[in-house]
Order: C-alpha cells, then sequence, then structure tokens
C-alpha cells in the first residue's frame, strides 16, 4: 500500500502541490482575517482601525493577496496549457 502511494505520489508534479498549498492558504488565511482582524461586531468595527495594523493581520492580508495572484496565474497557466494540447492534438 505504502509503495503504491509513493509511486502514486511521483506521478504527480510538484507543481501541483505547490498551487494545493497556496490554495489551502488563500482558504484558511480569507476565513481567520475576518474573526481575527475586523470582527462582526460594535466592538469589531470601532477597534478594526488598531487590528488591522497588528503584525498578524498584516500577515493575513499579504497571504491573502498574494495566493490570490498566484491561483490566478495558475489558471491562466492551465488555460495556456490546455490551448496547445488542443492544438497540438485537436
Amino acid at each position: 500500500m505504502i509503495n503504491t502511494l509513493k509511486n502514486l505520489g511521483a506521478l504527480v508534479p510538484t507543481v501541483v502541490y505547490v498551487y494545493t498549498a497556496f490554495i489551502l492558504l488563500h482558504y484558511i488565511s480569507s476565513h481567520l482575517y475576518p474573526y481575527l482582524c475586523t470582527p462582526l461586531s460594535i466592538y469589531g468595527f470601532i477597534t478594526s482601525p488598531f487590528t488591522i495594523t497588528l503584525p498578524h493581520c498584516q500577515a493575513l492580508r499579504w497571504i491573502i493577496y498574494n495566493s490570490g495572484e498566484k491561483i490566478i496565474n495558475m489558471w491562466l497557466l492551465l488555460g495556456a496549457w490546455f490551448i496547445l494540447y488542443l492544438q497540438k492534438y485537436g
């Protein structure tokens, strides 16, 4: 069973693991940011100008923005590969 999983893992390109990590980071960060930095309450509204300057909130915003850009690039790359595939074999 372990050897089968190793062989299957060898077939998956490393880029798939990288983009999966970006998707996971984006998803987690997008859900943590409103919880930690801009809570949905009057207290959250009043404190948000102060909390958004905290290091963990800045880090979450950076992760959300940059992982989103990488995911967009992933779709562009996939689309370009698909078009080239269709031109070659279509």
